[in-house]
């Protein structure tokens, strides 16, 4: 893969200083949607597909961090039945 990790999600200053972007979306079967790379350094599908991973596991890293969230919250409602 590059020399540099991919940014996900960049914030103002790393968007302003970006020479090119990449999005890719995929489906609840991580089958791949969408890929669409604009500007930056050519890659290579290695690459590409190394940017996928990341993006994959990045991914399931934030629902586990959702279903918890969701798991407390459910905890620590009250539900009234009348």
């Amino acid at each position: 893969m590059s020399s540099l990790p991919p940014i996900l999600d960049p914030n103002h200053e790393e968007s302003v200083m970006s020479t090119g972007t990449m999005t890719v979306t995929l489906n609840a079967q991580r089958e791949l949607c969408v890929l669409s790379k604009a500007g930056g350094t050519p890659l290579s599908a290695v690459d590409i597909m190394g940017v996928v991973r990341v993006g994959v596991d990045r991914v399931r890293e934030q629902i586990k961090i959702m279903d918890a969230a969701l798991a407390r919250d459910q905890e620590e409602r009250v539900i009234e039945v009348r």
